[in-house]
C-alpha cells in the first residue's frame, strides 16, 4: 500500500496556488513506495545462465518465483526446491524447477500455430493442427497448471 506524507487533497487545495516542493516530495514518495512493492514480485530471465549470473544475493527467497527461458521451455523455479536442476546446488536459496512448459505446446494449445493439410471445399474445410515432437524431450504440457 502506498502511503504518502501528504494526500493530494492537502497538496492541491481548491483555489490555492500549488507548492512545487510538495508535489516533488509526493512524487518521490510515490515512486519509492511503488518500487518497493515491485521489489519482491519475482523476476524473468532470458536464460538459465543469466539467472545464475545474478547470484544468490540478487535472488533472495522473498521473490517468490522466477522464470527462465531454456531452449524453448519456460522454466518456473522456487527458492526452496533443490531436487530438480537448482541454480545454486548445496546452498539456499536453491531456485530449483517446479514446472516446465514447452512454448511450442503452449502456442499450439492457445491456437497460435498454423494449420497443416488444409483441404476440402468452400463449405467443408478440413485441416490438421500439427503436433511436432517436443524439442526438449520433456513431457508435453496442456498449458499452465498449478504446481
Amino acid at each position: 500500500m502506498v502511503n504518502p506524507t501528504n494526500s493530494p487533497g492537502t497538496i492541491y487545495p481548491t483555489g490555492s496556488p500549488v507548492a512545487k516542493g510538495d508535489i516533488r516530495q509526493w512524487m518521490s514518495e510515490m515512486i519509492a513506495q511503488v518500487n518497493s512493492e515491485f521489489a519482491f514480485s519475482g523476476k524473468q530471465f532470458g536464460s538459465r545462465a543469466q539467472a545464475a549470473s545474478v547470484g544468490q544475493a540478487g535472488l533472495p527467497s522473498t521473490l517468490g518465483m522466477i522464470v527462465t527461458m531454456e531452449s524453448g521451455v519456460l522454466t518456473y523455479r522456487l527458492s526452496h526446491l533443490d531436487a530438480d536442476d537448482p541454480l545454486f546446488p548445496g546452498a539456499a536459496p536453491y531456485w530449483g524447477v517446479v514446472r516446465r512448459v514447452d512454448t511450442m505446446t503452449l502456442a499450439r494449445d492457445a491456437g497460435l500455430m498454423s494449420l497443416a493439410n488444409i483441404g476440402g471445399t468452400a463449405d467443408a474445410l478440413t485441416a490438421e493442427l500439427p503436433r511436432p515432437p517436443s524439442a526438449t524431450g520433456l513431457p508435453r504440457s496442456r498449458g499452465l497448471r498449478p504446481y
